[in-house]
């Protein structure tokens, strides 16, 4: 089974342009609107009119981003998977700008709950998005909102594969979807103090090095941005020294782990690329040649970890400067996509599929190493995962158990109550992703189950494991 968590920021990775914040400021132009004193909901209550449908979500969750400044709004009804996200910066009572890609962060997403996985309908203007939120109450004392909202919003119509639907025209085919009337009365918010903006926040601060021909580059700010370009989805990063210099590396976002040469010409904004500008007047400096080894990289999890080097040099060929950027190091945090993420644990045991409702991740110590515990059960069945806290992305071997926390082990036991674990003999765990930062892990397995005692001679194969989880 499939958990999903709102998360503050879905819509934004999705699509959108610049993580650029600004003030509010009177809305141009024309945008679908309802009356804001026709407020239909009752009291606790969240409703709208989706595609003509009635929408009465069966719980909230209201969120206040403090670090951010960031109020996430979400109705959920659990019942069909279907859920409305609303999000604004600098939230007051007044009206706000559902329109993505327009220079804020704020945006809406519905999810209709149809498929596997979620293909959020979105308000970004590029889908022919469009939108108003109306906060009419905003009481930081009780903490409660009340408002009234309307969105326009559009999604890339994938097949049954995920793949995108190719027009006649040869583009992606865009669905799109009304709602209207959306109205919530006295809904309560908490406040979220952990969370930061654009560059991931947390405890794990974004970082790169490298050397500039011999030279540290040694940064004073990394910025991590995320914009469209088409539909390409593309992360920026750029560092700055003090005296101004800049390197910058220009990620598709739909890349995974692997190594991969930069791009040498004159990128469009969508081109895996890098850049170095020595604030001397010149002007930018791009790859030619250069390459990226990605050693972690996932967008559930917002995380990105890589080495790169690059020639730098004037793709016009007027400036004859030459930049040697050698031994680069990055290891920054984005903003996942998409939306909800989806929190899971399932493997097949012999063949069936162990699907369970929840799994748990904890932290704990053995031998005084901190170890990750992923637990997960099916009535009497329970399947356990356990590694180093300090483990990163990679593979690793299993082991039949834990002797001093270092080992990684996994555990499958048929009958709890009767029987004790069959353990990993042998067995493969592999880290796609771990955001020390937000807690959530991502990642694969298999192992042969086996009696460590050699009483029972039965023998499990768990085959086809996976997880995305987040560390309570």
């Amino acid at each position: 089974m499939k958990i999903f968590r709102p998360y503050p920021y879905f819509f934004i990775a999705f699509l959108s342009l610049l993580f650029i914040g600004c003030e509010n400021e009177p809305l141009e132009g024309e945008f679908i609107t309802d009356d804001p004193l026709d407020n239909t909901a009752e009291e606790g209550e969240f409703v709208a009119t989706v595609g003509g449908e009635t929408f009465v979500a069966e719980s909230t969750q209201v969120i206040y981003f403090s670090q951010s400044n960031i109020l996430s709004i979400t109705g959920l009804k659990s019942s069909t998977g279907e859920s409305i996200t609303l999000a604004i910066e600098n939230p007051s009572v007044g009206e706000f700008d559902l329109s993505q890609g327009t220079g804020s962060q704020n945006g809406a997403a519905y999810i209709d709950g149809a498929g596997t996985l979620p293909n959020p309908y979105v308000s970004t203007v590029a889908l022919g998005g469009t939108g108003t939120l109306n906060l009419s109450e905003y009481n930081t004392d009780e903490q409660t909102i009340t408002g009234t909202f309307a969105f326009s919003a559009g999604r890339i119509q994938l097949d049954d594969a995920g793949n995108p639907v190719i027009g006649s025209d040869g583009s992606p085919v865009i669905e799109t979807i009304n709602i209207n009337a959306g109205a919530f009365n006295t809904i309560p918010y908490t406040i979220d103090d952990t969370m930061g903006g654009g560059s991931g926040g947390g405890t794990d601060p974004d970082e790169l090095f490298a050397q500039v021909d011999g030279t540290p580059f040694e940064p004073v700010s990394v910025t991590v941005s995320q914009y469209m370009v088409g539909m390409q989805p593309m992360i920026q990063i750029i560092a700055k020294d003090t005296v101004g210099a800049s390197i910058r590396l220009d990620v598709p976002e739909t890349l995974q782990t692997g190594t991969f040469d930069l791009f040498n010409g004159i990128s469009d904004g969508a081109q895996l690329i890098g850049y170095y500008n020595a604030n001397n007047g010149g002007e930018n400096l791009s790859s030619n040649p250069g390459s990226i080894t990605i050693t972690e990289f996932s967008s559930q999890t917002g995380k990105l970890v890589a080495n790169f080097s690059f020639t730098a040099n004037d793709p016009l060929n007027e400036d004859p400067t030459v930049v040697e950027i050698t031994e680069g190091t990055l290891d920054v945090t984005f903003v996942p996509t998409p939306g909800n993420i989806s929190f899971f644990f399932q493997a097949e045991v012999d063949g069936n599929l162990f699907d369970p409702e929840i799994a748990m991740a904890t932290q704990d110590t053995f031998e005084g190493v901190s170890i990750v515990r992923i637990s997960a059960n099916i009535g009497n069945r329970v399947m356990e995962i356990v590694f180093p806290a300090s483990i990163g992305a990679g593979t690793y071997g299993m082991s039949p158990m834990l002797v001093t926390g270092s080992e990684v082990v996994g555990s499958y036991n048929p009958d709890v109550v009767n029987v004790s674990a069959f353990t990993s003999d042998p067995g493969t765990l592999e880290i796609i992703s771990f955001d020390v930062a937000t807690g959530v892990i991502e990642g694969t397995f298999s192992f042969s189950a086996k009696d460590p005692t050699n009483e029972d001679p039965t023998v499990y194969e768990v085959t086809n494991g996976e997880f995305l989880v987040e560390l309570q």
